[in-house]
């Protein structure tokens, strides 16, 4: 998963949870030390805001399923957590948000992109 310093994080978090159109459980948040929201079985795309990281001439957007991860505990509650959270003063960016995805470095013109992949179909 993707980490980030914690005042970077923080803002994020708190971005994310003012946009967010479900509600927080504090307690699955707490207990997997990550934001966590009460889903319904058929979540809408649009019920958790979008995600993107910017770099110095690159944006990273990322698809639902690379920053959010969903499971149901043993009651039957569902929920999707954000997989991003708070580390020391380095940033992180793990292989759950670089999933099915090409990542290029121009050497010679000193740049960094994504594109989207099928990794299954190579």
């Amino acid at each position: 998963m993707t980490s980030l310093p914690r005042g970077a994080y923080e803002l994020m978090r708190d971005a994310f949870v003012a946009q967010a159109r479900l509600p927080v459980d504090n307690a699955t948040s707490s207990l997997l030390s990550q934001l966590c929201f009460s889903a319904p079985r058929r979540a809408r795309p649009d019920d958790v805001p979008r995600l993107a990281l910017h770099f110095e001439g690159a944006t990273l957007e990322l698809p639902r399923e690379n920053y959010m991860f969903e499971f149901e505990d043993a009651g039957g509650g569902s929920f999707t957590c954000l997989a991003v959270n708070a580390g020391d003063d380095l940033t992180i960016i793990g292989n759950y948000q670089q999933q099915n995805l090409h990542v290029l470095y121009d050497l010679v013109g000193n740049t960094l992109s994504f594109v989207p992949a099928q990794c299954n179909r190579l």
